[in-house]
């Protein structure tokens, strides 16, 4: 195996009809970063907050409406593919986890 410098850097090769990029970490932290994409705008992990002031409800009800409001926008307001994209049996169920969270679908009639 050479390690010369020119071995460290990435590189593009292609294997089998795929391109793929070869690279040499330096570190767990280094593959991990490259493995993992970073959280977006996410102050803290849901899973790390501190139990002062800790109310259980308040976070499920958070991720809640987090993801039947992507399912929404994912399934172009249409119910019943939302309601598929996160595990609910009918559009019904789905529209009272709407109406149970707050939430409006801006695009009604589509499910």
């Amino acid at each position: 195996m050479d390690l010369s410098p020119s071995h460290l850097g990435p590189r593009l090769e292609l294997k089998d009809d795929f391109f793929f990029v070869r690279k040499t970490f330096s570190s767990a932290s280094d593959i991990q970063q490259a493995l993992l994409p970073p959280h977006k705008n996410i102050p803290e992990s849901v899973l790390d907050r501190p139990l002062v002031n800790f109310q259980l409800n308040d976070v499920l009800s958070e991720v809640a409406r987090h993801y039947l409001s992507r399912a929404l926008e994912a399934s172009n307001g249409n119910k019943v593919e939302a309601a598929k994209l996160v595990g609910l049996p009918s559009y019904q169920t789905f529209t009272n986890w709407l109406s149970r969270y707050g939430i409006s679908n801006s695009k009604e009639g589509n499910g």
